[in-house]
């Protein structure tokens, strides 16, 4: 990657340009040829980090006709039964046992292996890797924040409804677990699995060397040199882009949106399989300028091998469009 595009990149995930922004950039650095596309109580809250998507078997209608794959996402909080620590009956924060005993430290020693559950109101979100190898430290300018360690030293709870957080974790932080209702988050440079549900804001998601998982209602996501081999994403309204800096050969990463559009630029020497659709849209590549196989192609569905494949990558998009670059 050349310093241009990365410096376009770096931007984009520090929210300083717009995707629109970063799109017109990249296409002024490659020399204008795409212009015209854009590119519990008692014990800590487990979750199982699982989703799955599917081929229809009975893709055919009664003239054998194909009618395109199709993939179901299955987040945890899609289940009837799937509750969030603070939504189960008889639950309470750690802290309203004895609320006003003394001032919560916004500094914990944790140990190994362990999570780091948060729930926001509005307000934005900074989740990222400190220099202490050991604790975790919160900064918030509200008092309304409150914060705490479960007794056995394995999970920070934390809990704001207005306010602005800044959170540093030690690599011994395995799990994020967010939930957001209004704001913008930015998580980077972590080496733990990240579940995130959001419904109105952005996110930002860089440098995490752990599955992803993330759902938004109205905003965009965006991932920049991330090391994961397990991506699950879903935007209702919004966009999706997926900035690989390093080939990748394994894996899964699935994105689906309802409206908007979804980018993913892919390292040329990258070997996967991709397959998209767009259900009432187009889906744009530069796969004739790679070592690419195309096996299927046609309106609003692509299926291709590059290098070979390797990791699968599912795109999905109902009204928009899907770009794919390297």
């Amino acid at each position: 990657m050349n310093n241009g595009r990365e410096t376009i990149l770096r931007l984009l995930s520090e929210g300083k340009i717009t995707i629109e922004e970063a799109e017109e950039l990249l296409d002024a650095t490659s020399g204008g040829k795409h212009t015209d596309a854009p590119f519990e109580p008692q014990k800590p809250f487990k979750h199982k980090f699982d989703y799955q998507y599917k081929h229809k078997t009975d893709n055919q209608n009664q003239t054998g006709q194909d009618q395109g794959f199709n993939f179901d996402f299955h987040f945890p909080w899609d289940e009837p039964d799937w509750k969030w620590p603070w939504e189960q009956e008889g639950w309470q924060w750690p802290w309203d046992a004895h609320r006003g005993s003394q001032e919560e430290p916004s500094i914990f020693h944790v140990e190994e292996d362990s999570q780091l559950i948060v729930k926001c109101g509005d307000g934005n979100l900074s989740i990222q890797q400190g220099d202490d190898e050991e604790n975790v430290r919160i900064d918030s300018v509200d008092d309304e924040t409150h914060c705490e360690l479960s007794e056995d030293h394995k999970t920070v709870y934390v809990s704001s409804d207005d306010s602005d957080l800044a959170i540093q974790i030690p690599p011994r932080i395995i799990s994020i677990q967010v939930s957001i209702d209004d704001g913008n988050v930015k998580i980077s440079d972590v080496k733990s699995d990240v579940v995130l549900k959001l419904d109105d804001g952005n996110a930002s998601i860089s440098g995490v060397n752990g599955k992803i998982q993330a759902s938004l209602d109205d905003g965009h996501i965006v991932l920049n040199d991330i090391i994961s081999d397990e991506v699950a994403l879903k935007v209702d309204d919004g966009s999706i882009s997926i900035n690989l800096n390093q080939p990748v050969s394994e894996g899964s990463f699935n994105m689906k949106a309802e409206d908007g559009r979804i980018s993913l630029f892919l390292p040329p020497d990258s070997r996967c399989q991709i397959t998209a659709t767009a259900e009432d849209g187009m889906i744009r590549h530069d796969f004739q300028n790679l070592t690419a196989e195309i096996l299927d192609e046609r309106e609003g569905y692509l299926e291709a091998k590059l290098n070979g494949g390797g990791a699968d990558f599912n795109l999905s998009i109902e009204d928009g469009e899907i770009v794919i670059r390297s």
